[in-house]
């Protein structure tokens, strides 16, 4: 059993054993040691540890936690020793990207020192080994042929930076040892050395031109009239941009207002009426508790809605105070109670919307079949729909589809499909469905669905909705009614049947006739119509 030691190496943590720890040690002494005099030692030092760091994490994987010696080993087998490129063993040895461990394996990345936007283009031909102008005529080609931006765009998020002078190697393929690592280091000091000695340059030049009296008296002029052009502009702005935040504040100010005492109002009174849908507090109420298991989740979720709600009409409501008056109010406290109710109530909201959701997530159906056997393929067979007339007074023939009225629920959520049977009886089949959390909670609730159907002769009258207990929670429960016509029976279609009715092929392809209110005989491809005119 070993002990380990925990370091830090590239801004990664490492847990090594002792022998291998006290081995890296040395070998980060020496180099320290063969840098100390070096312009930018600490650089170089520091992109030795991340390039270490890198070797580390590639050597460990993913089941091995703790740095052996045979790891540091292959490490500095890899960067080299700092007696193997030591300015006195320079004229003896030669290394090239072979040394130490091999050639390296090169990377893309965007090489952001010779960018023109984003260093796309340069970090590809380092990578190719071209010249970044091929690269950038390429790329203007393609913009021209409509894709060029975004390729361009997508590299540029996909390409990472070449950050690390270890990055701007692997990105040339060249070895990342301390060799390389020190050239690149000087290479960037001696660049910015020339710029600033250039900087300079100018900067001594321009000296010497200022230094005459006729220009330090003319500059003096022209900078007097500059300050005071740009204080008029600043003032002028100044007083447009107060002007615009108070038009814009008072707009906030009434917009906010109105649409919150219009719809507490709505609300509390007479309710709202949206494209045929009428919603008042008892609309709301009922909707709510036809959707909700129980009263805590629906309240929950209504305080939720009530309070972001709220919260936002009032924020809307301070900004435009403080756009009007031009006051700069900040109270942290307001602030933050203000986030943590809004947070709350959305955080309530996603959780009940995800366990609702769940209320829906599997469907079943129930089915029934009825055989009609009396009607004689001589008589015509009537088909009509019947409303319950209680509930005309809820605007039942406008879009609203549920209601709840007498201790019940109703849903207009019924369609009749009329197609062939090769048997010589009439059949209907009733095809109840539903949501659950649940299979089986799903069959309950469709076999749950109560629906009826009159027969009188050669007379069949549908119900053009179907009721829900008061108890039962809505599930998107439905009903598919398939009603199979002997082949040569004739059958007419009452104007009721019109919102309803899913007609067979045959009757879809005539378009062009009064699908209702017409009479029709049943082929083996569906219905025909025998009176229908052309419109």
């Amino acid at each position: 059993m070993n002990k380990t030691v925990q370091v830090n190496i590239g801004g990664f943590v490492f847990f090594l054993d002792e022998d291998a720890f006290q081995h890296l040690q040395n070998y980060l002494q020496s180099l320290r040691q063969t840098f100390r005099k070096e312009d930018g030692a600490e650089e170089i030092i520091g992109d030795i540890e991340r390039r270490i760091a890198e070797l580390f994490k590639e050597y460990l994987g993913t089941y091995r936690e703790v740095v052996s010696l045979a790891d540091v080993k292959k490490v500095i087998e890899i960067m080299g020793k700092p007696e193997d490129f030591n300015e006195e063993a320079a004229g003896e040895q030669t290394f090239n990207n072979e040394s130490f461990g091999g050639k390296t394996k090169k990377r893309i990345f965007r090489d952001t020192d010779n960018r023109v936007l984003g260093g796309v283009a340069s970090g590809l031909a380092a990578f190719l080994n071209i010249d970044p102008v091929i690269t950038r005529i390429i790329f203007i080609i393609s913009m021209f042929a409509g894709f060029g931006v975004v390729v361009y765009l997508v590299l540029w998020i996909a390409i990472p930076e070449a950050k690390t002078t270890a990055d701007k190697l692997m990105m040339k393929g060249e070895n990342v040892n301390i060799e390389n690592i020190e050239k690149a280091i000087k290479k960037e000091f001696e660049e910015v050395k020339k710029k600033l000695e250039k900087a300079g340059e100018r900067l001594e030049k321009a000296g010497d031109e200022l230094s005459s009296k006729s220009f330090k008296r003319e500059a003096r002029g022209l900078g007097k009239f500059i300050e005071d052009f740009i204080m008029a502009v600043l003032q002028i702005v100044k007083h447009v941009l107060s002007f615009v935040f108070k038009f814009v504040g008072v707009f906030i100010l009434l917009i906010a207002s109105f649409v919150l005492i219009t719809f507490i109002l709505s609300l509390l009174g007479s309710g709202i009426n949206f494209n045929g849908l009428h919603l008042g507090p008892t609309e709301v109420m009922e909707y709510t508790r036809a959707i909700f298991v129980n009263s805590t989740h629906m309240w929950l979720v209504i305080g939720s809605l009530i309070s972001i709600s709220i919260m936002i009409a009032l924020s809307i409501l301070l900004l435009g105070v403080r756009l009007i008056l031009n006051q700069k109010w900040y109270n942290p406290a307001w602030n933050t109670l203000i986030s943590l109710i809004i947070f709350v109530s959305f955080g309530t909201l996603v959780v009940s919307g995800i366990w609702l959701a769940g209320s829906y997530s599997n469907d079943s159906r129930y089915t029934i079949q009825e055989e009609i056997p009396n009607i004689s393929s001589s008589d015509t067979l009537y088909i009509s729909t019947s409303t319950n007339m209680r509930l005309e007074d809820y605007g039942w023939n406008q879009n609203l589809y549920w209601i709840a009225e007498g201790g019940k629920q109703y849903l207009r959520r019924v369609s009749i499909s009329i197609v062939p049977h090769k048997a010589e009886h009439t059949l209907i089949e009733l095809h109840k469905k539903s949501n659950g959390r649940t299979k089986s909670e799903a069959r309950e609730n469709a076999k749950s669905i109560l629906y009826s159907y009159q027969i009188d002769g050669a007379h069949i009258s549908f119900d053009n909705y179907i009721e829900l207990a008061e108890d039962q929670r809505f599930r998107s429960q439905g009903l598919d009614i398939k009603l199979y016509v002997p082949e040569g029976q004739s059958i007419y279609l009452a104007e009721s049947m019109i919102d309803i009715t899913k007609f067979s092929r045959k009757a879809e392809e005539s378009k062009e006739y009064e699908l209702v209110g017409n009479f029709w005989r049943m082929s083996d491809s569906g219905l025909v119509c025998i009176s229908c005119r052309l419109q």
